[in-house]
């Protein structure tokens, strides 16, 4: 079976953009072969998106019992994993492999 590679997947994810009112395209990670379109009334904070999850801060809320959504325990996507960087969602700190013998069209 074929499989789409990054590039792909994100002009897929642009195709689709243009029917979602309100959505963008937030957060890319070329290494998962993904895409993100979040709300960006929602998560677009400041002039910084905030597609992360602060897990403590979830838990926390979690265990006070009481109604909470997405916007509580949203944390701000580093740079390196906005859509449009150059490191593509590569943390910058991580090693990546780079396979030459990869087959095209593989996906991941």
């Amino acid at each position: 079976a074929e499989y789409m590679g990054h590039d792909e997947v994100v002009k897929f994810t642009a195709e689709i953009n243009k029917f979602v009112e309100g959505y963008e395209l937030a957060s890319e990670h070329e290494h998962s072969c993904c895409a993100l379109l979040a709300n960006k009334s929602k998560f677009y904070v400041n002039d910084t998106w905030h597609t992360w999850i602060d897990f403590d801060k979830f838990i926390e809320l979690q265990a006070a019992g009481k109604p909470f959504s997405a916007v509580d325990y949203m944390a701000p996507t580093p740079d390196w994993a906005t859509f449009g960087h150059t490191q593509r969602g590569f943390d910058p700190v991580e090693y990546s492999h780079k396979l030459a013998n990869r087959p095209r069209g593989s996906g991941c």
